[in-house]
């Protein structure tokens, strides 16, 4: 029986870890690119990070450092939206 919860347990919570590896590692690559905002719409068209909400987290500072505020709100938004998780990082920084 505790095997069963055991499995079933790293069975839900492997996928997410994988998921929040990858996003740090976009989100750190982008450090390293010429143009981070282009790189961060191109993966956002590829679908990658739409349910992170580090992603769009990265993104809008990212938006803030360049100084495009208005655009890193939209970014923000655009999570709330997405319903991208955990919803409470975007919601810090939108209200």
């Amino acid at each position: 029986m505790v095997t069963k919860k055991l499995l079933w347990f790293f069975c839900l919570q492997i996928p997410w870890m994988i998921l929040k590896v990858l996003m740090y590692l976009y989100v750190t690559q982008a450090e390293f690119i010429t143009s981070p905002c282009q790189y961060f719409d191109y993966l956002y068209g590829q679908g990658v990070g739409a349910k992170a909400s580090n992603f769009y987290v990265a993104w809008a500072q990212q938006l803030a450092t360049e100084g495009n505020v208005q655009c890193a709100g939209a970014v923000l938004q655009k999570g709330l939206h997405n319903q991208a998780q955990p919803r409470e990082n975007l919601q810090q920084l939108y209200w």
